[in-house]
């Protein structure tokens, strides 16, 4: 929640997007992508944001919903290259021959 409270203040200087919305907006983001539970991201981000929850709330809907997919989409990939990294490394060590 803290990098995610950083990221929204640094992208709160951007043109057109307020701190509120920003930090709002990332902490929901990087709660969903660490916790991998979308509901529970969205409705504590509305509670801590109560004072501009209405205004806020469709942009920490649409950045759960994409951090979520993206996360998901990710873990796969990371997952696989892990295994494919730890079976060529075993297979190398068992090919080279042992010198007496």
């Amino acid at each position: 929640m803290f990098l995610g409270t950083v990221a929204g203040l640094l992208a709160g200087h951007l043109p057109g997007f307020a701190e509120t919305p920003a930090v709002a907006v990332l902490m929901s983001a990087a709660c969903v992508s660490m916790l991998r539970l979308p509901l529970a991201s969205v409705v504590i981000r509305l509670l801590l944001t109560s004072s501009a929850a209405i205004a806020v709330g469709p942009l920490i809907i649409v950045a759960v919903t994409t951090a979520y997919i993206t996360t998901e989409v990710l873990s796969p990939r990371l997952g696989e290259d892990r295994e494919r990294g730890g079976e060529e490394s075993a297979t190398a060590l068992a090919a080279t021959p042992v010198k007496d």
